[in-house]
């Protein structure tokens, strides 16, 4: 999708999780550490940038989780992530148009498995690319190319 359309890359991506399946014993081993490098990844190491990330069938302790990690968020992001509990998932009616929902979310953009098969198919699309792409490789200089004498505090140079 980043290969067809710009504005996916321009605009920012949605992200909707379903937190209804998490086990409760996962969530027992993320630690602050953990949080924090899952932060670190999804801001900065993610090759587009989010405008909404939505948990929806959200437990209350993974509400909790998210309500942690918001204080170490820029003003911006902690407006871009909302958690919605099965109870209130019409909410998110609010912030994602039901024509981009599936069905058993209550949108009418078709079934999952329907939207499942046709980005299966999307992707499928794209295997010479991968092949490609998976035989891209960096050229790496050897570490002793490139020696300097001296230190960066006193470097001295004729």
């Amino acid at each position: 999708m980043l290969l067809d359309d710009d504005a996916c890359v321009i605009n920012g991506q949605e992200l909707i999780l379903d937190c209804e399946q998490i086990p409760y014993s996962l969530v027992t081993q993320v630690t602050p550490y953990v949080l924090k490098n899952m932060i670190t990844i999804v801001l900065n190491a993610y090759g587009t940038r989010f405008k909404g990330i939505y948990c929806i069938n959200v437990p209350s302790v993974v509400h909790a989780m998210v309500n942690f990690c918001k204080p170490f968020l820029s003003e911006k992001m902690k407006n871009r992530v909302h958690t919605f509990s099965e109870d209130d998932l019409e909410k998110l009616y609010d912030h994602v148009p039901r024509s981009l929902l599936s069905v058993e979310y209550g949108g009418n953009a078709g079934t999952s498995a329907k939207l499942s098969n046709d980005l299966k198919l999307k992707i499928e699309s794209y295997s010479e690319w991968f092949k490609i792409d998976s035989q891209v490789k960096t050229s790496e200089i050897p570490l002793g190319a490139f020696e300097v004498e001296g230190s960066f505090r006193k470097l001295d140079i004729d």
